[in-house]
């Protein structure tokens, strides 16, 4: 963990469409997702509460 987080008890993620879906095939960034998912399991693990919100953009429920 970096010194800007050393003393967080709260990290607040913002996860915009971009992020989750390839844009040319609209499929979900299944790896990405997946590495998300282990780095939010290890914050948590040291007992940091991980807050994940999404931009609101329609774009991430369209998926193929």
């Amino acid at each position: 963990m970096t010194s800007t987080l050393a003393g967080a008890k709260r990290l607040v993620v913002k996860i915009g469409s971009a992020l989750l879906v390839e844009q040319d095939a609209g499929t979900l960034k299944r790896a990405w997702l997946e590495a998300l998912v282990e780095d939010v399991a290890a914050l948590k693990a040291d007992g940091i509460e991980v807050l994940i919100v999404s931009s609101g953009d329609r774009k991430s429920t369209r998926l193929n």
